[in-house]
C-alpha cells in the first residue's frame, strides 16, 4: 500500500519556499550623555507647551513656557496622547481610582498605577492629570510628561515615570524637561520601580482604602490614644474592635492608608509588625 501526503501549498507550481524567519537581535540602547544644568538650558528653552481642555468639542491650546503655566491648570486637563491597543501589548492600561482627588485616573502601564498607589499614599495630593501636555523644547524635541499633580501647599509637580533600566537611555530628556520646570516654576520628580517588598505591602493596604473599613470615632481615639508607642498589629487590631479581630485588622490598614497609623512597608506584614501612629 502506497502513502501519500498532501503537497505543501508553499512548494506546489514551481513555487518558493516560504522564508524562514530570522532570530531577532536584542536591542541595545545607547545611553545619553549627561548635561549640566546651563546645557539643559540652552537645549530646552524657549520652549513652548500644548495641551488639550477636560471639556467636550475642545481644541488645543498652546502657550509660551512661562510662569503663567502655573495658572492653566493644567493639573486638570484631558489626555493630550491617546493611548493605542495592539496585539501582544505589554503594558497594561486601567483605571485607578486616586483617593485625594476622588475619581478614576487612567494609567498608562501596571508602573504607573504602581507610582500613583504610592504617592496616593505619602503624598497630600488634591488634583491631578496624566499625560497632561506636550512640552516642544528649543532644540526641536518633545516630550509628554506622564503626570502633573496638584498638591494641598499649592505645589505643583510634574512627574516622570520610567522603568530603572531606560532612565540611562533618556537622562538628557529628563534633564531638559528638569530646566523647563525650573523656569516655570513647577516642581519635578522621576519615578521608577519599588522594591518588591514595599509594593506587595502597598498593594494589601490599599485594598482596604475604601470608607467602608473607617472604624466608629471612639475606636480610632481610643486605639490613637493607646500607640504612645508602637504596639503589634494583633495587639493593635485587638485595642481598635475587642470583639472582631478581623475587622479591627481591616480597621487598621485602613487607617494606614488614611495616614494616621504607620508601619515599616519593607519588610513582609504580619501580626508581630510594629504599628505607630503618624499624627501627634
Amino acid at each position: 500500500m502506497t502513502i501519500t501526503t498532501a503537497m505543501n501549498p508553499a512548494l506546489a507550481f514551481g513555487a518558493r519556499s516560504l522564508p524562514r524567519p530570522r532570530p531577532s537581535r536584542p536591542r541595545t540602547s545607547r545611553p545619553q550623555r549627561t548635561l549640566t544644568p546651563a546645557e539643559a538650558a540652552e537645549l530646552a528653552l524657549p520652549a513652548t507647551v500644548t495641551w488639550m481642555p477636560d471639556v467636550e468639542r475642545a481644541r488645543q491650546k498652546t502657550a509660551p513656557a512661562d510662569p503663567d503655566l502655573l495658572n492653566r491648570e493644567l493639573y486638570d486637563v484631558a489626555l493630550f496622547r491617546q493611548p493605542h491597543r495592539y496585539p501582544r501589548q505589554k503594558n497594561i492600561q486601567g483605571l485607578y481610582f486616586f483617593t485625594g482627588a476622588r475619581k478614576h485616573i487612567w494609567h498608562e502601564s501596571q508602573l504607573e498605577a504602581q507610582v500613583m498607589r504610592w504617592l496616593d499614599l505619602r503624598e497630600d495630593i488634591v488634583a491631578l492629570s496624566t499625560q497632561p501636555m506636550r512640552i516642544d523644547f528649543a532644540d526641536g524635541t518633545s516630550h509628554t510628561p506622564d503626570l502633573l499633580t496638584l498638591h494641598s501647599d499649592h505645589r505643583q509637580v510634574l512627574r516622570d515615570v520610567k522603568p530603572q533600566k531606560y532612565v540611562p537611555k533618556f537622562q538628557e530628556q529628563f534633564a531638559k524637561t528638569r530646566a523647563f520646570c525650573e523656569h516655570v516654576g513647577f516642581h519635578y520628580e522621576l519615578h521608577h520601580e519599588l522594591p518588591r517588598q514595599v509594593d506587595v505591602n502597598l498593594s494589601w493596604i490599599a485594598g482596604f482604602k475604601h470608607h467602608g473599613y473607617r472604624p466608629p470615632p471612639e475606636a480610632i481615639s481610643r486605639t490613637v490614644d493607646a500607640l504612645h508607642q508602637p504596639l503589634p498589629l494583633h495587639n493593635a487590631a485587638r485595642l481598635l474592635a475587642p470583639e472582631d479581630l478581623a475587622r479591627g485588622r481591616s480597621g487598621l490598614f485602613h487607617l494606614i492608608w488614611s495616614g494616621l497609623l504607620g508601619l515599616d512597608l519593607t519588610t513582609p506584614i504580619s501580626d508581630r509588625t510594629l504599628i505607630e501612629r503618624l499624627l501627634p
